[in-house]
């Protein structure tokens, strides 16, 4: 009895054996979240640093859309990466997409997905110091270097100012000072003071708003609203009745108003 136990034991290794020898096994390959991610953000990292070489070395990207769990195959190999732009243009953009495929060791595709990439871009760039009005000349005096997020102006900051130059709009404290946005240089400036009328009535200062209708004639205190050269229409208004009018400069003192 104990002789035919053995022989049963015996017979049932061999048969297993036989089994394990001729029957498929099956291998599982983990690909992590995090490899995926860090995969994802290596590959835009060197692009990044490639296009923006020439503006800055400082910038921070953020990946959004990336995978949140881990990808099992049953494959012994290592899965595939692989990240393609589905919009090529070999320039930067701020924000860009990205295909992400994931592939096992023979080919198949075993994941798709977009993720978005957001890159913020840091310089020391010229700014406005102070209000800069439009017009008005853009010096040391009112303008700083200061850190500032400059993706969207790569190409078009001021680092210094070579020659004095003016503001082709309204900049505003911290306002980012644009290469393509000042154009003039100090000579048109003299050019435009020297083509624009004399200013002889200044904003906010006191005058008298001669009122014409048919012969009568009414004087009252006002005070300018704006700017005005002789001939120019300003606004101004009347002191004892708080209301606006359109007048138009007579002198350094007056205005009229028709009625």
């Amino acid at each position: 009895m104990k002789k035919r136990n053995i022989n049963l034991f015996k017979y049932f290794i061999f048969v297993s054996a036989i089994f394990m020898a001729f029957s498929p096994i099956t291998y599982a390959q983990t690909l992590k979240k995090d490899e995926i991610y860090n995969a994802i953000y290596n590959k835009i990292d060197s692009e990044i640093k490639n296009e923006l070489q020439n503006y800055s070395n400082d910038y921070k990207i953020t990946i959004l859309g990336s995978i949140n769990h881990d990808i099992i195959t049953n494959q012994a190999n290592l899965l595939k990466i692989e990240i393609t732009n589905p919009n090529p243009t070999n320039t930067f953009h701020p924000i860009e997409t990205r295909k992400v495929t994931i592939k096992d060791n023979s080919n198949n595709i075993i994941k798709t997905f977009l993720v978005s990439i957001k890159t913020e871009v840091y310089d020391e760039v010229l700014t406005a110091a102070k209000t800069i009005p439009y017009n008005q000349k853009i010096t040391l005096n009112n303008t700083k270097l200061e850190k500032k997020e400059i993706s969207k102006y790569l190409g078009k900051t001021l680092k210094s100012l070579d020659n004095e130059i003016i503001a082709a709009t309204n900049y505003q404290i911290g306002s980012v000072i644009l290469k393509s946005q000042n154009p003039k240089n100090i000579q048109n400036i003299e050019n435009i003071k020297n083509t624009q009328k004399d200013i002889i009535i200044s904003k906010n200062s006191d005058i008298d708003i001669v009122f014409e209708s048919k012969g009568i004639n009414i004087k009252l205190r006002g005070k300018a609203l704006k700017d005005g050269a002789i001939g120019d229409t300003i606004l101004v208004r009347a002191q004892n009745y708080n209301k606006t009018y359109n007048a138009k400069v007579k002198s350094s003192n007056e205005v009229i108003v028709r009625i």
